[in-house]
């Protein structure tokens, strides 16, 4: 007898609330590694996980192609944490299963074409497990809108024009538009990438054609139009646009890979400016050696190990005004965290036919960037006045598949502020 999709969904169910009794803990995002190294697209995923303060998290993802070029991705989240870990604003504790509140993470369709592509809906992050694929954070929280580019193997111009979740300022609920443009070239196994970011926000504020053209520099916009800051209107304490320059370089080979990205915030080019107030900058290398393969002798050795270095200026996304991570300081629009200075990360990967592994250990330098009013994050002299702290910690994330649909992940992460551990059970339902 061959089971439906029904069948299989009312299983998948069953299981979850069965798992549910022992009340361990959960990051939702990690639940997901399996699926993404095993880059299965026609299916539904469900996905549960509980945890050890017993906080439950229930999710799902699709992906139908629904033409040879087409493609139709969808995926929610409920959860019985606050709302603000899913960024949601508010809450239903009389839900069934304590689930009090949830949100859409992603819907969109996709067109993947040899010249043009693109995505348009409410688009899910470009999430991997380990690597730096993209410029955005790998984890942040996922926005509406549209990107799309058009190119050919040597070149390929892509833009983005996403209302992030808006906030509070003052009281007043203000939008964020996000966009980026890039012009990226490749000569052989080089790559270089040359673009901005822009983030304007404002009351019931909509798409600017004037800000968001991608055709056009948006750091000319400085000078040739006016902002709320010019007519006096101090909503945020601060600009309500912010123009960043992103710099990338890489390199492809058979067993090593390179990526080194640069996001310039503010540079000083002027004597009095240079000696008041400071750089803000983020520089973010990442380097993969791949090292397994068939030609592996031992399980022990790893498919690949990646090397992350970051550098960054203390108040790097925390000025006032639009901010490049959220006011909460919870999701981060850049692969960024609050006041780190400097950070390393060791990564390593083994996967076997039915399992995966993966070990992070990292160490960083940390200031204390939130102790200083936001006018006084990019001075020099209360920069310099900030006490910084060293972090360590380690993270291991496994996946065993002990059905050929079914797939149950342990996340534990261990560090100086706190400890996560995560019990996730994933289930496939092809069609």
């Amino acid at each position: 007898m061959v089971r439906g999709p029904w069948s299989r969904l009312k299983s998948a169910l069953i299981i979850f609330i069965l798992l549910l009794t022992p009340a361990l803990r959960a990051q939702i995002l990690s639940g997901w590694d399996h699926a993404i190294i095993r880059q299965r697209q026609d299916s539904l995923l469900v996905l549960g996980s509980v945890s050890a303060t017993g906080d439950m998290d229930a999710a799902f993802t699709l992906n139908r192609r629904v033409a040879k070029r087409w493609m139709f991705t969808a995926s929610s989240l409920v959860t019985s944490r606050d709302p603000s870990y899913v960024g949601a604003v508010r809450g239903r504790p009389d839900l069934p299963f304590h689930f009090s509140t949830g949100r859409f993470l992603s819907g969109e369709i996709r067109y993947q074409g040899e010249i043009l592509r693109f995505r348009l809906g409410r688009l899910f992050p470009d999430y991997h497990p380990f690597s730096q694929n993209t410029p955005y954070a790998r984890e942040t929280l996922s926005g509406d809108g549209v990107d799309w580019s058009v190119g050919r193997s040597f070149w390929r111009f892509e833009n983005r024009i996403v209302f992030l979740k808006n906030e509070l300022a003052d009281d007043r609920a203000v939008n964020r538009l996000f966009n980026f443009h890039a012009l990226n070239l490749a000569f052989g196994k080089w790559s270089l990438s040359l673009g901005e970011f822009l983030i304007y926000t404002g009351i019931n504020r909509g798409v600017d054609w004037l800000w968001s053209n991608p055709f056009v520099p948006y750091v000319l916009h400085n000078y040739d139009a006016y902002s709320d800051k010019d007519a006096g209107i101090a909503e945020y304490g601060g600009d309500s646009d912010n123009v960043m320059l992103y710099f990338r370089i890489g390199y492809t080979g058979n067993r090593f890979s390179l990526n080194t990205r640069l996001y310039l915030d503010e540079f000083q080019v002027d004597a009095p400016d240079r000696e008041g107030n400071v750089d803000e900058y983020l520089s973010h290398t990442q380097m993969t050696f791949f090292i397994g393969g068939q030609n592996r002798v031992s399980a022990l050795i790893p498919e690949s190990v990646t090397l992350t270095a970051a550098f960054a200026s203390s108040g790097f996304g925390y000025h006032r005004g639009p901010f490049t991570s959220f006011t909460t300081g919870d999701y981060f629009l850049l692969p960024s965290e609050s006041g780190r200075i400097r950070h390393a990360c060791f990564t390593g990967f083994w996967k076997g036919e039915r399992w995966h592994l993966i070990f992070d250990a990292w160490a960083g330098q940390y200031a204390d960037i939130l102790s200083l009013e936001p006018d006084q994050r990019s001075r020099k002299e209360f920069v310099k006045t900030l006490s910084s702290e060293t972090r360590t910690g380690f993270r291991v994330r496994a996946a065993a598949q002990p059905w050929k649909n079914t797939a149950v992940a342990i996340d534990s992460r261990v560090s100086k502020e706190n400890s996560l551990h995560t019990v996730s059970v994933v289930q496939y339902l092809n069609f």
